[in-house]
């Protein structure tokens, strides 16, 4: 298990220093990159036809000076499951924890809001410190073409959606 710490004003130019185990420094120039953007500006709720199986679709975007832009929807369950794998990974001090489930009164506008502010934080922890895993969790890579971004809505509909994980031209 490694950890990190930003170095001061130094010489050295940027970047951090990564701890390893046995406590030697490493000097890591791309651990943080500030390059990358990613926020979450909207969301939208998704009822089936018969309501059975609703869920917030969480509209994330992504930017990178070299990848370019991505918008793309992503649902509550796929933070989970990226968080249990980085968990796994890394350990449990090294990632911020994730907003817990919650069975009833996850469709109240207030708590859709709560999740999306910390569900943005986590995605921007994870632009500062494990890129790699944000944009395999986006499913971006170097060929990412640069995307037009739709308006910012925050709306009730129903399943007109694009499937979650495509990409918005």
């Amino acid at each position: 298990m490694s950890s990190v710490c930003k170095k001061q004003n130094s010489s050295f130019g940027s970047g951090s220093y990564v701890f390893d185990d046995r406590k030697r420094i490493h000097h890591n120039p791309l651990l943080l990159d500030f390059k990358c953007k990613v926020s979450i500006p909207g969301w939208t709720l998704v009822d089936s036809l018969l309501g059975f199986d609703r869920y917030v679709s969480y509209q994330i975007y992504w930017m990178h000076g070299q990848v370019g832009k991505l918008f793309i929807n992503r649902r509550y369950t796929d933070f989970y499951k990226l968080h249990k794998k980085l968990v796994h990974k890394y350990g449990k001090s090294a990632i911020p924890p994730l907003t817990p489930k919650k069975r009833y009164g996850r469709f109240k506008l207030d708590f859709i809001e709560y999740r999306r502010f910390h569900l943005e934080f986590y995605l921007q922890y994870l632009a500062l410190t494990n890129r790699d895993e944000l944009i395999k969790f986006l499913g971006g890579n170097k060929q990412t073409v640069v995307l037009k971004i739709p308006r910012k809505t925050n709306q009730i509909t129903r399943s007109d959606l694009p499937q979650r994980g495509c990409l918005i031209s």
